[in-house]
């Protein structure tokens, strides 16, 4: 038995010390240095590279993390794996300068870490400390430049191990890079001639809008060079120009740009858009929520200022609230405004830019010089496309001004031309009216001239009987008689009465062609209103006679009893 427990302890030490072996080199392999190559311009230094140690109390100091204590507690936490918020941090990683000795190589650090002590350590074990950050003084810096960064040493001998201490916060952007002197003198220069060129373009939007409220009394202008003069300064953070030239000596004013230029930028793109779609008036309720929203924001604002610890970079409160804009500008384009097409062209490229650098503060994309500026771009081609669509308004409200124009002119020649035709009715009325009065006078006088003839007729063949040899009595008696024919006295009429009525009788006769010239006189006669005497005179006939000479002409045209033979001759035009 015993020499079975011989035979496996050899085995057992064989099995720990190639577990202890292959250990160490997984150690020695995570926390390998960092090779600076010639030919490399800019080293992001890896997550794999880089080592951490939890500072519970920020106690903790130099010579504590460098001493052979601390050496073996740094390996065993890896860096980023169990990183809490709000708490200090010791970092370490290692450099090994393989490059051409005539280049000097320089380490850059995270542009808003807010309180860095940072120990370059050379290889015989002297270092370089530095305390910089964003809530120091911008003369800490050792490279007076916007960036953090500090000269490495020349040595190639050896790595140079680099030590960190920092306060996490959540979100904290933690990006390390190596980079040749030349390069980056180069890198920023640009930097500093395409941040140039950003401002730049930005001030020349804003004054020439300016110069269009002046000209235009729109006060959408204004609230554009408001949000551009925001989005400037929002950007001037992420870029560190604030704090370089406006700022250098106040470094407390860096705890509250970040809250109150995206408040500021959020606040002047709402007044913006509301006076640009103008949404008070054509949705009040959206403008409701509008207006809850920035609510919302305000209180965070007021909260991040009461407790700055708690803010972080692009707070999801504002990148959901650019979304809910850009659903907005969506929802009216799809409205036919077409005027929010640039809004959300603009929109679009803003909310992407706020999207990608959120996912880079959570360390789910990796930094790169492109996500480094993505926010600059995207508020260059917003402040471009938010310009295009106040031209494109204008264009729509000129258009949208002479459609109404063009409307109102139709209206206007509808009009006129109504009151035209109303005249040339008017006057058909009247001549009509005054054609009827003279055909009535024709009527009237004829029944006068009836009665008289008629009576004197009668006198005449009085005298008539009592001398009945009088020649020259009889035929005036004749004379009488030939003068009161009635058949002329129709004929005359009825040419008169066509005329003024629009061939009425002659239409009439062709719908109910089993009328007689009596007949067509009663509907003449009638349609004058004529009274019964009156027809009964002029057609020498009785009263009686002419109601039911009525009656039967009723029954001939199939007029129902109960409607009157003037009111449906009268419908007849």
């Amino acid at each position: 038995m015993s020499s079975t427990i011989l035979s496996v302890k050899p085995v057992r030490r064989l099995f720990a010390g190639c577990l202890v072996f292959f250990m160490m080199l997984q150690t020695a392999h995570a926390a390998g240095p960092v090779k600076i190559k010639k030919n490399f311009e800019d080293i992001l230094v890896p997550a794999s590279a880089i080592q951490g140690i939890e500072d519970p109390e920020g106690k903790l100091t130099f010579s504590d993390i460098s001493s052979l204590e601390f050496q073996k507690k740094i390996s065993a936490i890896p860096y980023g794996t169990q990183f809490k918020a709000d708490t200090y941090y010791w970092l370490k990683f290692s450099l090994l300068n393989e490059s051409d000795k005539e280049t000097n190589w320089i380490l850059q650090l995270p542009l808003h870490s807010e309180n860095l002590l940072v120990y370059i350590v050379r290889p015989d074990g002297s270092y370089n400390a530095y305390q910089t950050g964003q809530q120091l003084d911008f003369q800490t810096r050792s490279i007076d430049m916007r960036t953090l960064a500090f000269e490495l040493p020349p040595d190639r001998s050896a790595p140079v191990d680099v030590y960190i201490r920092l306060f996490y916060k959540q979100h904290t952007e933690l990006t390390f890079i190596a980079i040749n002197e030349k390069n980056y003198l180069e890198t920023h220069t640009k930097g500093y001639l395409f941040l140039g060129l950003i401002y730049g373009i930005l001030f020349l939007m804003a004054v020439y809008n300016l110069l269009l409220y002046f000209s235009i009394k729109d006060r959408t202008y204004v609230y554009y060079v408001l949000y551009i003069l925001s989005a400037a300064f929002f950007i001037s953070r992420k870029d560190g120009l604030a704090f370089q030239f406006l700022w250098p000596h106040f470094p407390m004013m860096n705890e509250y740009h970040h809250s109150l230029s995206l408040f500021l930028l959020l606040t002047t793109f709402l007044l913006y858009t509301n006076s640009f779609i103008d949404i008070k008036s054509s949705h009040p309720r959206i403008y409701l929520v509008n207006n809850i929203i920035l609510f919302i924001n305000f209180l965070h604002f007021v909260f991040t200022l009461i407790y700055p610890s708690y803010s972080s970079p692009l707070p999801m409160v504002s990148i959901c609230s650019f979304i809910y804009f850009l659903g907005v500008t969506v929802y009216y384009l799809n409205k036919k405004y077409k005027p929010a097409r640039y809004l959300v062209v603009g929109l679009s490229a803003m909310v992407i830019s706020l999207i990608v650098l959120k996912l880079m503060f959570l360390n789910l994309l990796e930094w790169n010089w492109f996500i480094e500026y993505i926010y600059n771009y995207a508020i260059v081609i917003d402040a471009i496309a938010m310009s295009l669509a106040m031209r494109d308004k204008l264009i729509y409200l000129r258009t949208k001004k002479e459609h109404a124009e063009q409307a109102k002119l139709e209206e206007e020649r509808l009009k006129t031309e109504n009151e035209l035709i109303q005249l040339k009715n008017m006057k058909l009325e009247s001549e009509v009216t005054h054609q009827n009065n003279q055909l009535a006078a024709f009527a009237t006088n004829s029944v006068q001239k009836m009665e008289f003839l008629n009576r004197l007729k009668k006198e005449l063949e009085e005298i008539s009987s009592e001398v009945p040899e009088n020649a020259a009595l009889k035929k005036l008696i004749k004379n009488i008689d030939k003068e009161s024919d009635f058949d002329n006295h129709w004929e005359q009429f009825q040419l008169n009465f066509d005329k003024a009525h629009n061939n009425f009788l002659g239409r009439l006769k062709e719908s109910y062609p089993s009328l007689k010239p009596g007949d067509l006189m009663l509907c003449a006669y009638t349609k004058l209103g004529k009274s019964n005497k009156e027809i009964g005179t002029l057609l020498n006939i009785t009263i009686s006679g002419v109601e039911k000479k009525r009656l039967r002409l009723k029954e001939k045209m199939n007029v129902a009893p109960e409607i009157s033979l003037f009111d449906f001759l009268l419908q007849i035009k």
